[in-house]
């Protein structure tokens, strides 16, 4: 038999869980932001792949390939939680991965033989950065 103060005490239950939710959130995202911070103080003492370095963007190509993967996984985001005021939770959550696993990749490729700048090279990157600009704007 319910007593008269349960549901009031199950109401206060949920507004807990959500304060949790919310808080919980917050120090995952904090985490998920800080840590390469910190990890990259000691990030020279991992091994270095030199072909994982030579295949990692840099650069402009780097940058308009984060646009287009934000814009992507951003999309994924949203489609997949319908309330706003979870969205901005798995938001500051979700959308700095991509960031992150890219940080990630590079503590472990930090150096090897560079690119050869050609003409063709520079009009690429030209080309690249009115796509990055067009993304934009």
């Amino acid at each position: 038999m319910l007593e008269s103060h349960e549901p009031l005490q199950t109401l206060e239950k949920f507004r807990h869980q959500r304060l949790f939710q919310k808080l919980g959130a917050r120090w995952l995202g904090g985490v998920l932001y800080l840590a390469p911070k910190l990890i990259g103080f000691i990030d020279e003492r991992f091994p270095d792949f030199k072909v994982l370095h030579r295949f990692l963007p840099r650069g402009i190509f780097k940058i308009v390939l984060m646009l287009f993967v934000a814009k992507w996984w951003g999309g994924l985001v949203a489609d997949n939680v319908p309330n706003p005021d979870e969205m901005v939770q798995y938001g500051f959550v979700l959308l700095g991965i991509p960031g992150l696993v890219l940080t990630v990749f590079g503590w472990f490729g930090r150096s090897s033989k560079a690119w050869p700048s050609t003409f063709v090279s520079k009009l690429l990157g030209i080309v690249l950065l009115i796509i990055g600009l067009v993304t934009v704007l």
